[in-house]
Formats: C-alpha cells, structure tokens, sequence
C-alpha cells in the first residue's frame, strides 16, 4: 500500500471525529558563510501535518512532512507516523508506521538507531517510526512489542547521481569525494550506481520487545530488537581507466540492508515539575555480503563495530518555561572515517541542553545546544516563533556548527551557519 493510500485510508476510517493541524511554510536562508556544496538551498517550501481521530475503539494517528528546495527543485518526504490503534481494557494494538517509545533521548541526540531520523536536517531531533504490528498489554508488568514484515529504511537527507556525479539534495547529504590523487596528479571520479530492486529493500522481517514495571512517579524498563539497519549499507568498487579521451577514476556501488541487534534499558523518576532519566544501549551490527556485487581490484566494504550508549538527563517544566539538561557517553565503538562510506559517529562524550520558553500565546523561544567534550564540536540551533495572526506564523533561527577535527561526523557541515526567515500557514 503506498504511503498516500495509506493516509487517505486512515482519514476514511474515523470519519468527523478528526482533530487535523498543519503549517505551510516558506524559509529563506542567509549564510553566514559559504556552504562547501552547491545543492545548498536558499529558500524552501514546506508542508506538515498531523492528524488524530477515533471511532468506537479504534484511534488514527498520521504524522508527516515534506520539503521543496528551490534551488533545484528537489523534493524530501516523510511520513514519520500513520497507524490504527485498536484499545480494548488494558491491550492496545497499532497497525502501521509508529515511533518505538523506549529511548526518547535518541532523538534529542540524533541517533537513529531504534527509531530512523526525519534527517531533513542532522539538527533537528524529528524521528521515524518502525512499520509494523505494534502490541502493548499494561497489567502488573507492562510489555509491549513489534512484528514486521517490511523496512522503511532512513531516506533522508538522499542523493541523486546525473552523468557520474553524485549529488546530495541539500547541504545535509555528505557527498563522496569528486576528486582523488593518483600518480601526484588530481583525477575525477565517476560514479556509477547499481540501484537494488524495491523488494531487496523493503522486504525484510523484523521483531522486538520490551519490558516494563510503572509506578505512580517511575519506570524501569528492558527492551530489545533484531531489525533492519535504520541506514542504508554501500559497497564500493573501482579501478583507474584511462583511453585516448578519458581518464578517471571509475567508481561502482551498490546500496543494501544489514541487520543489527540493539539491547537495552533504562529507569525514569518524575514528579509534578521534575524528570530524570538514565538509558543504556547497545547495538551490534551484523556482518553481511551482497552476493549481486561483483567487486574488481578494488574492494570498499562496510565494517561492522558495534556500538554502546549511555544517555542521561534531567529536566524541569513549569507553565512558562521547561529545560532539559542531556548527556551522553560512547562507551564502546571504533571510528570508522576510511572510506567515503564509511560510518562516523556523530558524538563521543557530550552534553547538552534544550529550553523552550512561551513568553505569551503567541510568542515563543526554543534553545537546543550540543557539545562534544572530547572532540569539541559545537552545534547551536535557535527559534523565535511570533504567532501575529490566528494562521499566520512567522519564525527567525539560527544554526551554528563549530568543528575542528576534520575526522569528525560535524567537520562536512561546519560551513552551514544560516540565520533563517520563515513565513507560515496555520490551518
């Protein structure tokens, strides 16, 4: 069932009993300095929307964005959420899309490891769910779960590839190297891209549980999955061709699924104004081989490290004003930045912090920071939000990213400090 098919089916089924909100909004970028790529855009068109109803003991829920870059005109969806809840006493079941309730730090620190990333920006904490059965029965313990026999993997931010090139559709796709040193001379690369069939991407199983006791003010909780990797895997090969009319390196990949495990845990306190958590997390990945790739001289294959997480915070939220203080150690994972497609871990030790402040009905500040103590990256992203009309909605950001390692995850993106514009539609 196609994703529009789907939205359209859970809008039939509750009938008048929907409660719809959306923005349309149009986002002018000034840098602050020169993006490192040409597919930066300059001004945006977007859509989001979210949609809930019931009939008799069935709940819809759909969650979804999409985003047009008008410089060149490429577009970026998500559908983040859409199900059907079936309740009945203490057993809930969801069919469709829905966002794995277990670790709601991952977002905050852009993870994508249980749930995948919106990924229209790696500053924004927007996730994806998990396509599937989701069940959930609260007695004594509460456990709940998932079953699915499809994977919507992580889609954004994409590329597109045009006559050996490979180019992302906004500043957030990191691209591959153009050029490479070969005999102390710069040589072009050309990429060619074997595309797999849709069913060799969505058409793997996946399963998971989770476990848990609730009190009136805490939870403990254990959980775990076997399932798709949230990001898409790349071979690589390639080899040095040279003829009277050409000479370049000559590149050839192919996308594909891996599997990982993830195990893990964590407790939460909270009261009338305070919340706490501490989470841990551990995700092996599972080694696998592409049999449809055929590998020449050169082989540039995925390695697979697997990864632990300890996460914690703490936050307090009044009428007005609510902060969150965060902080997160990588206990366990190797850096894998060899190759062009390699995976780099986005933090190592870091803390962070997100206020959000509604200084009246209508006006609104929201402060998200980030820094890596041992690689002393720094991300800043900053909304003041001016609601002038009923419908009319007009926002002023700033994004800022400090990174001095060029072995870092942030280094491909220090040149995207923007200060935003952005007019809105409520409706």
């Amino acid at each position: 069932m196609k994703k529009s098919s789907a939205f359209l089916f859970l809008i039939s089924l509750v009938g008048n009993s929907v409660d719809a909100k959306g923005l349309l909004e149009y986002r002018h970028y000034q840098r602050i300095n020169t993006p490192s790529t040409e597919s930066a855009q300059d001004n945006t068109v977007g859509v989001q929307w979210e949609d809930e109803g019931h009939w008799r003991k069935f709940q819809t829920k759909a969650v979804g964005a999409a985003e047009i870059n008008t410089k060149n005109s490429s577009l970026m969806i998500s559908a983040s959420e859409f199900y059907v809840s079936y309740i009945h006493s203490r057993t809930e079941l969801d069919l469709g899309r829905k966002i794995l309730p277990w670790n709601e730090q991952e977002g905050f620190w852009g993870l994508g490891e249980i749930n995948p990333m919106r990924g229209f920006s790696w500053l924004e904490t927007e996730r994806e769910g998990i396509m599937g059965l989701h069940f959930r029965r609260k007695q004594w313990l509460e456990v709940g779960g998932f079953v699915s026999p499809i994977n919507i993997p992580q889609i954004n931010p994409s590329f597109t590839n045009k006559n050996g090139k490979v180019e992302g559709l906004n500043e957030w796709a990191k691209e591959p190297p153009r050029i490479v040193r070969f005999r102390n001379t710069d040589i072009p690369v050309y990429y060619e891209v074997e595309y797999p069939k849709v069913e060799e991407v969505i058409f793997h199983p996946a399963a998971g549980l989770d476990i848990g006791k609730r009190w009136d003010n805490a939870r403990v909780v254990a959980y775990g999955a076997y399932k798709p990797e949230n990001q898409i895997r790349v071979n690589a090969t390639g080899f040095y061709e040279q003829t009277a009319t050409v000479e370049r390196a000559y590149v050839r990949t192919r996308p594909f699924i891996a599997y990982h495990q993830i195990i893990g845990g964590g407790t939460e306190v909270w009261n009338e104004h305070w919340n706490g958590k501490v989470f841990y997390d551990t995700i092996r990945p599972i080694p696998r081989e592409d049999n449809k790739f055929v590998f020449e001289s050169l082989r540039i294959e995925p390695t697979y490290e697997p990864e632990h997480y300890l996460t914690a915070s703490v936050g307090r939220k009044s009428d007005f004003i609510s902060v969150e203080l965060n902080a997160l150690v990588r206990t366990k994972g190797k850096e894998d930045n060899t190759t062009a497609f390699g995976k780099i871990p986005k933090w190592e030790r870091a803390i962070g912090m997100e206020a959000k402040w509604s200084m009246s009905d209508r006006f609104n500040l929201r402060f998200m920071g980030r820094r890596d103590i041992k690689k002393a990256d720094v991300t800043l992203h900053t909304e003041v939000e001016w609601r002038i009309k009923k419908h009319l909605w007009v926002q002023l950001g700033l994004e800022m990213i400090d990174s001095p390692q060029d072995t870092s995850f942030w280094s491909s993106y220090r040149t995207n400090d923007t200060v935003t514009t952005s007019l809105g539609w409520l409706f």
